[in-house]
């Protein structure tokens, strides 16, 4: 469904503040799994019942980092 033309005019019109709380409120208002994708969503729902479960252990963002960055450094040698 488009949005009619005089409508999109409209809303153009507004003010660059009330534009983007209109636009946050429309944003907040889509599920989650139409946002990203229904896979990705169900593969998010996976990892933190995971987490949760206690089946995988959380490691702190820095750490993760330094990981990749060492795996990377390894393969370009």
């Amino acid at each position: 469904m488009a949005i009619r033309p005089e409508l999109r005019d409209e809303l153009l019109k507004l003010p660059a503040k009330e534009r983007l709380e209109l636009a946050e409120e429309l944003y907040s208002s889509v599920p989650e799994d139409a946002v990203l994708g229904e896979s990705w969503a169900d593969e998010i729902r996976a990892r933190i019942e995971a987490i949760r479960d206690g089946r995988v252990e959380g490691v702190p963002a820095d750490e993760g980092f330094a990981r990749v960055r060492a795996a990377i450094t390894s393969h370009r040698d």
